[in-house]
């Protein structure tokens, strides 16, 4: 079986946000099974996030330009070039056309983690790990391989391991709509560090309107709700809805992998939630 390396070209800066990082630990993990060694050639802030990288068996390449750059691209086909990587995922917005078909040229199998649909994609794979956009959506060269779909979406192994937990839960009560009854969700509140207006308890009602929605989690940091007047309405919309409602007040969320600009710590995220519907 062929042992050529594999190469992940992702940052995960304040910038860029940790999401791709995310997933690109999944794509990691399943090529690890396959006794494939994984490089990840990645700008990171800080640089602990090597850490988890390398607690999973993985090697990282400091990067010294963002992906996507004239400079990024002469860096990565340096490397190319040192270890003949049988193929090179690239997931960053800023990967260009330009850029991903001098990748191509290279003689390097490009795979492009591509959720946008914005530019036309030379890869020969694409891969789009959410529900949409649809194929229709994309523009791609002859040959090309895409897989999308429900078939290919991304979920995280937190995620999958958590759902025993959840399956001891109640069985919520079945909701009437347009007078049949119906099956209800529950929706979980992460806006994490991205709520300076404090949008949190707005959405939390909006969702509580929702005939389907059973009961909602809520997790916010903190020292983002001070204690004042809008501090106490915050409670009082807390106390007057429970139990179909859950708040918890995390003092610290800035641990990997994050989500949005600042931190959401996924496993307070897995230990307190899991909902059908999620609002990060």
């Amino acid at each position: 079986m062929n042992r050529d390396p594999i190469f992940l070209r992702v940052d995960a800066t304040a910038r860029t946000g940790y999401e791709r990082l995310a997933r690109g630990m999944i794509l990691a993990a399943a090529l690890q099974r396959r006794r494939r060694p994984v490089y990840f050639l990645s700008q990171l802030e800080p640089n602990g996030l090597a850490l988890t990288i390398k607690r999973g068996g993985n090697n990282w390449l400091a990067m010294n330009h963002a992906a996507g750059s004239p400079a990024d691209l002469r860096e990565t086909l340096q490397h190319i070039r040192q270890h003949n990587p049988a193929a090179i995922y690239v997931d960053d917005a800023d990967a260009s056309q330009d850029y991903l078909a001098e990748l191509v040229g290279a003689g390097v199998t490009v795979l492009s983690i591509d959720h946008l649909a914005t530019n036309r994609c030379p890869s020969q794979l694409i891969v789009n790990p959410l529900l949409g956009p649809s194929k229709e959506s994309y523009e791609f060269a002859a040959g090309a391989q895409l897989l999308m779909g429900k078939r290919y979406a991304l979920v995280r192994p937190e995620i999958r391991r958590h759902r025993p937990t959840r399956a001891q839960e109640p069985a919520p009560l079945a909701a009437m709509v347009e007078g049949k009854p119906s099956g209800q969700f529950r929706a979980l509140v992460a806006l994490g560090e991205d709520d300076p207006h404090r949008q949190t308890s707005e959405l939390a009602r909006l969702l509580l309107a929702a005939p389907r929605i059973g009961k909602e989690d809520i997790i916010v940091r903190r020292d983002l709700f001070p204690p004042d007047e809008a501090h106490d309405a915050h409670y009082e919309f807390v106390r007057t809805n429970l139990p179909r409602l859950i708040w918890c007040h995390a003092d610290h969320l800035d641990c990997w992998p994050n989500y949005g600009s600042g931190g959401l710590d996924l496993a307070l995220l897995v230990r307190y939630s899991s909902g059908d519907i999620v609002l990060l």
